[in-house]
């Protein structure tokens, strides 16, 4: 669950997330996932057909831990 400054607590291992994509003109875009202590755990690129929210799903090799703090 994420709060307005982006960050939010882990409350399954593999977690769908919601994402908003705002209108713009590219073509791909970015998802990457940060622990509490800065590391990458997963990143996917995004294909957005269009503006909207995309649904990502973090797969279970991500090893996300429950309750554990994550942007």
């Amino acid at each position: 669950m994420l709060t307005w400054n982006n960050e939010g607590q882990t409350v399954s291992k593999n977690p769908n997330l919601d994402v908003y994509i705002p209108q713009n003109t590219s073509n791909s875009g970015e998802f990457v996932l940060i622990d509490n202590l800065k590391n990458e755990v997963y990143q996917t690129n995004l294909i957005p057909p269009e503006q909207g929210i995309v649904q990502v799903t973090i797969p279970a090799s991500a090893a996300l831990k429950i309750c554990k703090k994550s942007q």
